[in-house]
């Protein structure tokens, strides 16, 4: 079957009538032939008026035969010819497929009840097809589109006959194996039913086309607003051998509620009444001796009426977690201390007595830039001297960092070659344009935090004021990517420190050294906190290291997620490409109806030789006058 995908172009086909309306007013002009003398010879007017009848008919044809190839091949003709799957259902007049959330958070709230409720009322048209696919974190079940109400039913029966997972909600897949199920009939139609929270539909959405009905089904709305749910829980040390638990608890009801909070350990049992104000976090403490043979606990909430109980407990750690590794790369195995890498490791072993300690800096020559050093690694930083180093394997590092991973380089007075370096390896740092302040005696100060830095919240109000303190003798003057998040500026408006998104991970570049010979900063008391947040983008990407994660407060409960409106969600559904199908999906409007043969290359061609003959008519038509004035 001949498909057009412009067939809007075709209107431009009654531009064929521009040759003709060409040969109708052009005028035939006399060719002049010369004597040795015209005075009796009259001469010849040109003709007022155009030709009454068509003349070099085989020319007119060649040149609206040419305007028609070449708008038909700007239409995007196709060939299709549909495969036995396609020709097989043909004859069925529409298919629907059901997708049906089965997360975790569809089992409360009413919202498995309310589900099932829908999909009886589903009455299928007669000879429309119905499939159906259930997910959560992935896809659990799916049906390929059947007999309308045997497939509801069966639908109907993994419902009663399974639980809802444990995972979290992830659609995405779910919609694009709904539309491989749909196949190519004119009339299909995808039904949604879900309780739509943000935490599910978070990731980006497959784009499904307007000729594809969408119907949203939104369920479990029941008494969501009197949920009771612990939003984290985690452990930090109060002193000798002694801990203390932290938690926080949120009432999402518009009353005062009474709940009992529960620490389970192995030998005890801690409880204490607690009571929470309506819309609102209340935190709750328990202060114990470390206990022995054990790394792990369980906090529990009871709440009477509770519609949601899943959020009601969590587990945690409550012995010191392990310090993720940071490597400080050596590629030369020098054996001189590094004054970066001393002042460094002094910020990440001071601990307060309410926190443990995170990270342990580890020395790493160039042997431990491979995959299994790296995968544990959360964290490598490359001082000012060795930045420039031949050995270090750039390519291996941005491999790393695409992964999750975090890379600080500092550059000092070989700058430049540092740059260079990484440029091959396509890390590009900005625009270098030279060293501020060789003379190491013109003193340089910080700016105000720029807007947008994630040291913003850090230095707020009298903290910033350290900040202004802090001297720098020498910087490497760089002007940063535009993806570029800084950090830190100079009074002249130079970044100093800046963060670049790599993939997954980040590349934290510094202008200048940490070291006492460029500047006071690793001797102000805002090294720390600056250090610690750098360190802290290596928690962000949540990479498993080692599969020990580091402990951080529990996941944002289900109940506290916000809901996405309908239209907004179908919006985002709708703003997609056509061509966005991943995984062997549908690429075109013309691929999910079977093989495909494009004609617009031939049609190109036909255009070219239909070119040629005209052009070698019309030149011969031109000469053959000048030959006859020769002979005569």
């Amino acid at each position: 079957m001949l498909t057009f995908a412009q067939p809007y172009l075709l209107l431009a086909l009654g531009g064929l009538i521009i040759p003709v309306l060409i040969h109708r007013i052009s005028r035939s002009r006399p060719v002049p032939w010369h004597f040795p003398s015209i005075s009796k010879i009259r001469q010849s007017p040109l003709p007022r008026h155009g030709t009454r009848s068509l003349t070099d008919l085989l020319l007119l044809l060649l040149r609206m035969l040419l305007l028609a190839l070449l708008i038909c091949a700007l239409a995007g003709p196709y060939w299709q010819s549909g495969d036995s799957g396609a020709t097989a259902s043909a004859n069925r007049e529409s298919n629907t497929v059901i997708v049906v959330d089965f997360s975790s958070s569809m089992s409360g709230w009413g919202g498995s009840r309310q589900t099932r409720e829908f999909i009886e009322a589903i009455n299928p048209d007669p000879g429309e097809t119905v499939g159906w696919v259930v997910h959560a974190a992935g896809v659990l079940e799916r049906q390929t589109p059947a007999d309308g109400r045997q497939s509801i039913d069966q639908l109907l029966s993994y419902l009663d006959e399974n639980d809802s997972s444990l995972a979290a909600g992830t659609p995405s897949v779910a919609i694009r194996e709904a539309m491989t199920l749909l196949g190519s009939l004119p009339r299909r139609k995808v039904i949604i039913v879900s309780d739509f929270q943000s935490s599910d539909w978070s990731d980006t959405l497959p784009y499904i086309p307007d000729s594809v009905e969408l119907e949203l089904h939104r369920v479990g709305q029941d008494s969501r607003d009197q949920n009771v749910s612990i939003v984290q829980a985690q452990t930090v040390p109060t002193g000798r051998e002694r801990i203390r638990v932290l938690a926080e608890v949120m009432n999402h009801g518009s009353a005062v509620v009474e709940i009992v909070a529960a620490l389970e350990l192995p030998a005890q049992v801690i409880s204490r009444e607690v009571s929470l104000e309506p819309g609102k976090r209340t935190p709750v403490v328990f202060e114990l001796s470390r206990p022995e043979g054990t790394d792990s606990a369980r906090l529990d909430i009871s709440h009477e009426g509770d519609p949601y109980s899943r959020d009601n407990s969590t587990w945690f750690s409550i012995s010191p977690p392990p310090p993720l590794n940071i490597l400080a790369l050596n590629p030369e195995d020098r054996t001189a201390p590094d004054e970066e890498l001393f002042f460094i490791d002094q910020a990440l072993q001071i601990a307060s007595n309410n926190e443990w300690i995170q990270f342990s800096l580890l020395p790493a020559g160039p042997e431990s830039i491979n995959p299994e050093t790296l995968e544990r690694a959360a964290g490598i930083i490359i001082s000012s001297g060795n930045a420039a180093s031949k050995l270090i394997s750039w390519e291996d590092l941005k491999g790393y960092v695409e992964q999750g991973g975090l890379l600080l380089v500092t550059l000092g007075e070989n700058a430049v070659r540092a740059t260079m370096e990484m440029g091959r390896a396509d890390l590009e740092l900005g625009d270098y344009i030279g060293l501020a302040a060789r003379d190491r005696f013109t003193r340089h100060h910080v700016a105000s935090v720029p807007e947008g830095s994630p040291l913003s919240d850090v230095f707020r109000g009298p903290a910033e004021r350290d900040l202004f303190l802090l001297t720098i003798r020498q910087y490497a003057r760089i002007n940063p990517t535009p993806e570029s998040l800084i950090l830190l500026e100079s009074e002249s408006g130079d970044a100093l420190l800046w963060s670049i998104p790599i993939g997954k991970g980040n590349l934290v570049v510094s202008a200048f050294p940490w070291d006492r010979m460029a500047s006071d900063f690793p001797l102000r008391p805002s090294f720390l906190p600056i250090v610690r947040e750098v360190m802290g983008f290596s928690l962000l990407s949540g990479r498993d290291l080692s599969g020990e994660a580091y402990q951080s407060p529990v996941p944002v409960s289900e109940s506290l997620t916000t809901i996405i409106p309908v239209d907004a969600l179908e919006t985002r559904l709708r703003g997609g490409r056509a061509s966005a199908w991943e995984g062997g999906q549908v690429a075109s409007p013309a691929a999910a109806d079977g093989a495909t043969l494009p004609l617009a290359p031939w049609l190109l061609m036909a255009a070219c030789l239909v070119w040629l003959i005209e052009s070698l008519l019309a030149a011969r038509l031109t000469d053959a006058p000048q030959t006859k004035g020769r002979d005569a």
